[in-house]
Formats: structure tokens, C-alpha cells, sequence
């Protein structure tokens, strides 16, 4: 029989995308592995192996320490079909993003339109462009609110939680464009660093 140790645990983390998930999960499962070289991380494919060959560490310690991120871990062998079958899965973070940038710049433009050309600043919003800023913030944010939350619960802050103050602060005062634009910019600079960790 083939010890089940022999050969990597792999398995699919559920919102691992970006260097911060990664920066998370070494906190946790370092320790317990001794060793940072015992981990290979593939973004792109939201996939993680583990080497935990001479160790005496088994895979439910493995994944309790995964749990304790926040994140989701699930066998690879279970996911891969689904992973390689589903669009929205490989490319939520750019189609979230492009949804923000466009109704973000629709939104000025409405606003624009409807003040007369005047400046967007210190005054009224109408309300077709708050609608259109609002979908522009929820495009932008929806894969950074979950992250915040966690930071925040965890008690260790972080950017995703701080864009989030952001931009919740800036709709509160009512700079509805300011909002818009730190959601569509946080969003593009998370895509940007995704695609240069997958590349690398």
C-alpha cells in the first residue's frame, strides 16, 4: 500500500487569487510545516499543495489551519472539473472589474449630463448616477468585502479592509464618484497583481 504521505495534499482554496490569501495561508501552515518550501501555490488555478512527507502532520491538521484563515479548502481532485468548466470562475476578477470601471464613468458622465457640465464636487448627486455608482462600488468591492470582513474579525487590518473604510466613508459624505473610483482602481490594481503572480 502507498503511504498517503508519500505524494503532496493538494487542494482548492476557495478565493485564493491575490499575494494577500497566499500571505495569510503561510502565516498558518508554516508553523506547522517547519518549512516554507513544503508549499506551491497556483493562483491562477486557486491551487495549493502541501508536502507534508516526514512530517507527523496529518490532513485534518492541515486543514484546520487552512479554516483558521477563513478561507475554504476542498480536495483537488473534487474541484477540478468544476474549476476547468467554469468562466466565471477564471475570470470573475477581470468581468467585476470592467463592470466598475464602466459604470463608474457612466455614472460622471450621467452626472454631468444632468448638472449641466458643472464640476462633480460639492453638490447634489442625481439619483440615476448614485444608482450607477452604487452597481460601480458593489462590482468593485464584492470580491474585497469578504477579505475585509475577515481582517476585521480576525483583528489584524489590512488594504482590503482599509479600501472598504474608504470607500463606505466617501458614500457616507456623499462623494458617490470618489467611492466609484477607489472601488474601480482597488479592484484593477488586485487584478493587475494576480495576473503578475500567476505569470511569475
Amino acid at each position: 500500500m502507498t503511504d498517503a504521505k508519500s505524494s503532496p495534499i493538494e487542494l482548492r482554496i476557495h478565493g485564493m487569487d491575490c499575494a494577500e490569501e497566499v500571505s495569510v495561508l503561510k502565516r498558518e501552515l508554516i508553523p506547522l510545516l517547519e518549512d516554507e518550501d513544503r508549499l506551491g501555490f497556483d493562483l491562477i488555478g486557486g491551487k495549493l499543495s502541501i508536502d507534508i512527507s516526514s512530517l507527523d502532520v496529518k490532513q485534518a491538521d492541515v486543514l484546520a489551519a487552512i479554516e483558521r484563515t477563513g478561507l475554504k479548502a476542498e480536495p483537488w481532485q473534487d474541484a477540478k472539473s468544476e474549476r476547468e468548466s467554469s468562466f466565471w470562475s477564471q475570470h470573475r476578477r477581470t468581468m467585476l472589474t470592467t463592470v466598475s470601471g464602466v459604470f463608474g464613468v457612466t455614472g460622471l458622465v450621467t452626472q454631468q449630463m444632468l448638472s449641466g457640465g458643472t464640476s462633480v464636487t460639492g453638490e447634489s448627486v442625481p439619483l440615476a448616477s448614485v444608482s450607477l455608482y452604487v452597481v460601480a462600488i458593489i462590482a468593485g468591492l464584492s470580491l474585497v468585502l469578504p477579505k475585509a470582513l475577515r481582517s476585521a474579525l480576525s483583528l489584524r487590518p489590512d488594504m482590503n479592509l482599509l479600501m472598504t473604510v474608504a470607500v463606505v466613508g466617501a458614500t457616507l459624505i456623499g462623494e458617490w464618484f470618489e467611492g466609484a473610483t477607489v472601488a474601480f482602481l482597488f479592484s484593477l490594481s488586485l487584478l493587475l497583481e494576480s495576473w503578475s503572480m500567476g505569470r511569475a
